[in-house]
């Protein structure tokens, strides 16, 4: 052993390394200490291997939920409600699962339109138990994104919990239970002719008795909003919203005239397809926007950047959002053609982010909005003073009649649900205003919190389907207590008024909460499962880096705390190399990981932002963890904004009230079928 020893000690490498030992020694032993640290952390708070073995450990607690729609929202509850021992019952209108994102090409149907792909990162738009195969593009299309659901009812049995063409037609509380929470009455009835027969009989309504109820129609699912425009009623050419819009030849709009009005994500999908085919497109939009030039998520999702991570999230989002706004207009918006929106008439009122983040070109970069406005195939008119029978009045234009063959209105959805008992919480169609009167967007503000909304939020959807569902379920089996009801009305009102502060005056920007990880935070902290870093260092130390430096995502979730699944680990580690590492599928060759020149980059923007925070906690402006703590700052920039905003709760926005009044008109549902 002695000759051996006195070998290495002699050996070129040891001769090298001799000088820094004593140094070196150290940095080893710490090395060792941690990762036998990390193990037996780790080993201490393991959890199931899955979430099929999730499932299996679930004890049983003899409670049945009633879940209403069988979109990604209901599979999630669904999913969830197994993992806690509750019974689901699944109430589905249609033939099939899929909700909203099963594109269904029958005309007046309510679907999303046949091009749609999704305005977010593959990975972002998944279960925090399931991931995407890697095969799968970073841009999905709506396909791809039904056959996940399709696969996750598969995989896990869900089949058998989900009444198919089952309409749900009258919620109420049904009594208060020994435990001190409200049972419910559940009212449907089948849409599906008995078998020999093609009517439906009218007696075919069923009551049913539930522990709790998880409303899953969506923001979606109340109904497309068309404002009550001037002689609208007497068009007789076509008019639809764009819930209903299929492609250029189901509706009969190749080489016809045609309007598009609204500039959200749908609006300028639509419009971009539309003026591919169309003889004459028209973009109707009162406000202009920031809209960012993509030149394909498949390729610089792939190639050149990712999503932004989760730990430049929490930095720039304690940033005022008028700070946020000046670094994505200086660095982002003045090298990406937004003087081409200016030049054709989309320049924007307000700051970048006082607006939805919007975005062309994702999946289809030779057809961006820039493009086609530069080509002359889009042309942007600022509103709409009235119809006739086959023409319109755009405004400004001294009463000129315009010709047009049809119009679409990508002008948003109501919250609406027609079959809860109002005395709980009016969410009918026709109320006023676009409220979302729910604490953390789930819980009715009152005795009644054993009903919950899940996706009634603007969201990432996946992610918030899921975390809702575990909120609502660890309140329902007394994990945690929800706040008095004094606190939750506070919660509601202070960030609510604190988003309304923030974005322009308008009907579909009142219920903004899940556009940033504070929302996503704040639910885990509900849970007991936020990533923080002291709760990874003493319960799961080891995938520290993924919990930060990957875009949120549900899997992220579930590292630690309650619903903690061992795998979720190695999919998140899985996800980073196959992300910096894995094969380019534009090329066929292997990604080279992250370049010195972007990483340096990344380093110095985070330094510079937390420069910007130092700056704004020495004018007190910086803000906190949770949306509602950006309330008084936000007001005090609105005093002095120079665009309306939303203030008065369960009021219509400012443009509805004057479309109103002109038209003597009430807000009138978008039917579904």
């Amino acid at each position: 052993m002695s000759s051996q020893l006195l070998a290495l000690q002699q050996s070129p490498l040891f001769q090298k390394i001799a000088p820094i030992w004593p140094i070196l020694k150290y940095f080893l032993a710490a090395y060792l200490t941690w990762k036998v640290y990390s193990r037996l952390v780790t080993y201490l708070h393991r959890g199931p291997k899955d979430f099929h073995q999730l499932l299996a450990q679930a004890k049983p607690r003899n409670k049945k939920i009633a879940i209403v729609g069988s979109g990604l929202s209901g599979i999630a509850a669904i999913k969830n409600c197994l993992a806690y021992g509750i019974e689901p019952v699944c109430f589905e209108s249609d033939s099939q699962i899929g909700g909203f994102w099963r594109y269904k090409d029958e005309e007046k149907t309510f679907s999303v339109y046949r091009s749609t792909h999704i305005d977010t990162q593959r990975d972002q738009n998944s279960y925090g138990d399931r991931p995407y195969h890697v095969s799968k593009p970073p841009v999905l299309h709506n396909r791809e994104i039904y056959q996940y659901l399709l696969d996750n009812v598969k995989e896990f049995n869900l089949e058998k919990y989900i009444h198919f063409q089952a309409e749900v037609t009258w919620v109420t509380p049904h009594q208060l239970a020994e435990n001190g929470k409200w049972t419910w009455k559940v009212t449907w009835k089948s849409t599906r002719p008995p078998p020999g027969e093609g009517k439906i009989p009218e007696s075919a309504e069923q009551t049913e008795i539930f522990d709790g109820v998880l409303v899953c129609t969506g923001r979606h699912g109340g109904g497309g909003y068309i404002p009550p425009i001037p002689g609208l009623q007497d068009f007789k050419n076509l008019a639809l919203h764009s819930s209903m819009y299929k492609h250029p030849e189901k509706h009969n709009l190749v080489g016809k005239r045609v309007v598009v009005v609204g500039v959200g994500n749908s609006g300028i999908d639509i419009v971009t397809e539309l003026a591919q085919y169309a003889a004459k497109t028209y973009l109707v939009s009162r406000s202009g926007a920031w809209i960012f030039k993509s030149k394909g998520g498949n390729k610089v999702w792939t190639t050149e950047w990712s999503p932004p991570n989760r730990i430049s999230m929490l930095l720039s989002q304690r940033l005022p959002w008028w700070q946020q706004s000046a670094l994505a207009e200086k660095f982002i918006f003045a090298t990406q053609g937004q003087s081409i929106l200016d030049k054709h008439g989309l320049k924007p009122q307000h700051r970048f982010a006082q607006q939805h983040l919007l975005v062309t070109g994702l999946h289809d970069p030779d057809h961006s909005l820039h493009a086609l406005l530069e080509q002359g195939k889009i042309i942007v008119k600022k509103g709409i003073e009235k119809f006739t029978t086959n023409s319109i009045v755009f405004s400004n234009e001294d009463e000129k009649e315009t010709e047009i063959d049809g119009i679409i209105f990508a002008t948003g959805y109501r919250q609406a649900v027609d079959f809860i008992d109002p005395k709980v919480v009016d969410f009918r169609y026709e109320r006023e205003g676009n409220d979302n009167p729910l604490f953390q967007g789930i819980f009715p503000i009152n005795e009644y919190n054993t009903l919950g909304f899940i996706n009634f939020v603007q969201s990432w959807s996946f992610l918030c389907a899921e975390l809702q569902c575990r909120v609502f379920l660890t309140a329902l089996t007394n994990e945690i207590k929800l706040p008095s009801i004094q606190e939750q009305q506070k919660h509601c009102e202070e960030t609510r008024q604190a988003l309304c502060a923030r974005y322009m005056d308008r009907q579909q920007l009142r219920a903004q909460h899940g556009i940033g990880i504070k929302y996503y935070d704040e639910l885990a902290d509900i849970i007991g499962c936020r990533p923080s870093l002291w709760k990874l260092l003493t319960e799961r130390p080891t995938p520290i880096w993924h919990a930060f430096f990957l875009p949120p995502q549900a899997m992220i979730y579930r590292l630690t705390g309650p619903g903690r699944i061992e795998s979720a680990e190695k999919w998140l580690n899985d996800l980073y190399q196959e992300t910096f590492y894995g094969i380019n599928p534009l090329t066929g060759k292997k990604k080279p990981g992250p370049s010195l020149k972007s990483s340096l980059l990344w380093y110095v923007w985070q330094a510079y932002v937390m420069s910007l925070m130092i700056k704004a906690w020495f004018k007190g402006e910086l803000l906190g963890r949770h949306l509602r703590d950006e309330l008084e700052v936000n007001l005090r920039y609105a005093a002095k904004d120079q665009i309306p905003h939303s203030l008065q709760i369960g009021k219509d926005s400012s443009d509805v009230q004057h479309l109103k009044v002109a038209t003597n008109a009430k807000v009138k549902r978008v039917n579904k079928d």
